[in-house]
């Protein structure tokens, strides 16, 4: 099982995924990801988290999860 402390707003959290993605897809049946949200970036990383659950409910959490760390840029603050 693998814990991960997630942002949707996070940059290193978006740079993460793609390895995350890599373990899961080669070890399907032995390795399990939670995730544990952890808005750190104030109301923009709680929208986003509202966002994932509804797809999560919808069974599209993957590929909403996944538009949204690929257009992270253009929604999240980063600082500024």
């Amino acid at each position: 099982t693998v814990v991960e402390f997630f942002d949707p707003a996070c940059e290193a959290c978006r740079a993460f995924y793609p390895l995350t993605k890599r373990i899961l897809e080669a070890y399907p049946e032995k390795v399990r990801l939670v995730v544990r949200y952890t808005p750190f970036h104030g109301d923009v990383s709680e929208t986003a988290i509202r966002v994932l659950e509804v797809a999560r409910r919808q069974d599209v959490f993957q590929p909403v999860l996944e538009a949204l760390l690929a257009r992270q840029s253009q929604w999240a603050a980063h600082g500024s």
